[in-house]
């Protein structure tokens, strides 16, 4: 792609409000332009009548922007909504994501960090475009796995459990703290719900907390997408929630447990909380012996 001078201001594609986009793709991002690459990549690859259906908004809070004025001339062109935003003043991961949410005008949200993408590529973009089309779900889950790499050698760990397990432990928003079945938002998919936002009081637990009001709702219509649907969440990248709290976690989990409890009853199921705790294990343990061990590759931008 040509390299021009760095954009320094929000750039936008004229949108139609005519016709509402069926899925956002919404991008937090920081100082990770690879991993923004590799996210769009693969929607050059979409058709004509796919990408018209798809909205993208970028929220960068890098230091420097991630794309260039070609760049977002490029994607402009390429979709009916797209918009790129550099901030200016650095927003944080969870007002972020808040920011992006507020933006959004499509039927569904994906919220796709920088640091995370699909493993099949433009196939399970349009898979889930032409599935979100029919409207019949509040809630999709994609099956993820985490990669690792050491040296030449990849470990791929699966993160997702088995439907039956995932459906189990979603009938008790209580569990999700103690589990985490989801994983990270980006293996979320959710039918637009104004209400909904990441509360920025936690950091930690902001993810999980989230989860549990939203399957908690009664009137919520629950999908997990097949495997090609897989979404792949890179932990080699240092500039993630992780990273940055590691010195501080055991303080942070502190307060914000604190927190929790004023805030909702995280401890109405105690009679369940060894059998949370028993599954937490036995979800380890089921990840460990689902792991591949694979050579190293780089993986394609372009999808």
């Amino acid at each position: 792609m040509l390299q021009c001078a760095q954009i320094s201001a929000t750039s936008t594609s004229s949108l139609n409000p005519l016709s509402a986009p069926v899925l956002s793709l919404l991008i937090p991002c920081f100082n990770n332009r690879d991993g923004l690459l590799r996210i769009l990549g693969p929607i050059t690859l979409l058709g004509r009548d796919e990408r018209s259906l798809l909205e993208v908004i970028i929220s960068d809070d890098s230091y420097e922007p991630l794309l260039t004025i070609c760049d977002v001339q490029y994607y402009t062109r390429l979709l009916q909504s797209f918009k790129y935003i550099h901030n200016q003043k650095r927003l944080g991961a969870v007002h972020n994501w808040n920011y992006l949410l507020e933006m959004s005008n499509g039927k569904y949200t994906w919220l796709c960090h920088h640091d995370e993408y699909m493993y099949n590529g433009h196939l399970a973009i349009s898979y889930i475009i032409t599935f979100l089309s029919r409207g019949t779900a509040d809630i999709i889950i994609l099956p993820l796995a985490k990669s690792y790499c050491f040296g030449p050698l990849l470990i791929m760990q699966p993160h997702t459990p088995p439907a039956f397990i995932m459906h189990r432990m979603l009938a008790y928003p209580s569990a999700i703290f103690t589990c985490n079945p989801i994983g990270p938002p980006s293996a979320l998919i959710l039918r637009r719900l104004s209400s909904f936002a990441f509360d920025s009081n936690l950091t930690w637990y902001v993810d999980v907390e989230y989860y549990s009001r939203v399957v908690s709702q009664e009137s919520t219509n629950i999908t997990l997408m097949p495997a090609i649907c897989q979404i792949i969440s890179d932990q080699n990248f240092d500039g993630t929630i992780t990273s940055s709290l590691r010195h501080i976690m055991k303080r942070v989990k502190k307060h914000e447990v604190d927190y929790l409890r004023q805030k909702v009853a995280i401890s109405t199921h105690k009679s369940h909380t060894w059998y949370f705790i028993g599954l937490r294990v036995f979800l380890i343990l089921l990840r460990t012996a689902r792991s591949r061990l694979f050579l190293y590759r780089n993986t394609s931008t372009n999808g």
